[in-house]
């Protein structure tokens, strides 16, 4: 469902509204190729997202979800009447392997998806990742002299980055140095991780995006085929009997 909504790619993202003592969110708004549109709500103090999106055919999706917990997003469908027609739970994280769940099964079903992954855009947990990039960052980039389309590309970039350290969980901070040749990121593990801005540059905001979803495939795949080092300490075993061993 999440592939779905973000299926085309951003062409435009930007913040239309900022948090206050009045108002405690802040908004964005995400244009897709296809004419569908995102508003997008993040509450800076809680981590709660919301998620409201508009199909070119007038259906809307609205999600509501917090990455910071350890909970499901509770998602509702609407028709073009705006009627309720659907409400589900989508897990944010992939569950535990189960008994049943073997190796093999969950390769065969990495296998089916991860081709299409990459052009399937970014996820909405990204989507967040990006505009708490933009957000944070965004000024301050502009007073180094970069423009409106370059800070794009500085944030799309650190989606990408932030893919790459996923393992040192979720960003909860983006610092720009004071010479704004570095961007920082405070991962949820409290640990820090640094890219430079000038490589962002080099390529557009899209490009940026379409290597994030293929970091994200990729880190899918290798969570789930064994490692050439479990192969070589099992020769005869299969990919589910090494996992199983792993």
């Amino acid at each position: 469902m999440f592939a779905r909504l973000s299926e085309s790619p951003v062409t435009q993202a930007r913040c239309i509204a900022t948090h206050d003592s009045s108002f405690p969110w802040d908004r964005f708004q995400v244009l897709h190729e296809d004419g569908s549109r995102q508003h997008i709500a993040i509450h800076p103090n809680t981590s709660a997202i919301e998620i409201e999106h508009h199909s070119p055919q007038g259906l809307r999706t609205l999600i509501e979800m917090n990455p910071r917990r350890d909970e499901p997003a509770r998602v509702r469908e609407y028709d073009a009447q705006g009627q309720l027609v659907k409400t589900e739970t989508v897990a944010l994280h992939e569950q535990a392997t189960g008994q049943e769940d073997t190796g093999t099964t969950r390769v065969a079903r990495t296998d089916a998806t991860a081709g299409h992954r990459a052009a399937q855009g970014l996820r909405p947990e990204q989507q967040a990742q990006f505009l708490m990039a933009y957000r944070q960052t965004g000024d301050a980039l502009q007073r180094s002299g970069l423009s409106t389309t370059q800070v794009g590309q500085v944030c799309a970039a650190a989606v990408t980055h932030c893919t790459r350290h996923g393992h040192k969980g979720e960003p909860e901070q983006f610092y720009l140095s004071r010479d704004g040749q570095r961007l920082a990121v405070m991962h949820r593990s409290q640990q820090l991780s640094e890219m430079a801005v000038a490589p962002a540059l080099r390529q557009s905001a899209r490009a940026h995006f379409s290597e994030a979803a293929q970091v994200s495939a990729q880190v899918a795949v290798q969570d789930v085929v064994p490692s050439p080092l479990q192969l070589a300490s099992h020769p005869t075993a299969t990919p589910s009997t090494s996992r199983a061993m792993a």
